[in-house]
């Protein structure tokens, strides 16, 4: 690779990861509020239902099932998987320190590093020349076989009778 479309292929390397980091900040932020909204809801299903604190342990459950099925079927998911989002967002409910919102000057950048960019605006690049850790380390080395060819080469060295 010439010079010039090394230089390229950096840059759009770093664009790209700057762009994925910063996306990863989005959905964080996405997942984070939506934890919020389960919560909040949660609390309004179970005031629909009129359970409180002092509501036997069998209306709390069925309030709390029947939640996990409206929220299984809205998002399409299994009623396991809506279980545990109902859980996280009320662990997250009772530890705010974990939220974004109580890290102030956050960036949305998650991936410190050579290609964030910086509060000037304009990109960092890596240094000319220099390549991640690992390039290097797995140059000359052989490739992993990938499934196919590990048991093509299995039935291969298979006598045949």
């Amino acid at each position: 690779m010439t010079s010039s479309a090394a230089t390229t292929a950096e840059h759009a390397l770093c664009a790209d990861l700057d762009r994925i980091a910063v996306l990863e900040g989005q959905i964080r932020a996405a997942q984070a509020e939506q934890l919020r909204l389960i919560d909040r809801s949660h609390g309004y299903a179970r005031a629909v239902a009129e359970i409180h604190d002092g509501s036997p342990q069998v209306e709390r459950e069925f309030a709390t099932r029947s939640f996990i099925a409206e929220l299984s079927t809205l998002l399409r998911i299994p009623e396991a998987t809506a279980s545990g989002l109902i859980a996280d967002a009320g662990i997250a409910r009772r530890h705010p320190d974990t939220s974004p919102r109580s890290r102030p000057g956050r960036s949305a950048s998650l991936i410190p590093g050579p290609c964030s960019m910086p509060s000037s605006g304009s990109p960092r690049t890596m240094p000319p020349g220099s390549r991640p850790p690992h390039s290097s380390a797995l140059r000359g080395r052989p490739r992993p076989r990938s499934v196919a060819e590990s048991e093509s080469s299995a039935t291969d060295s298979i006598p045949n009778r």
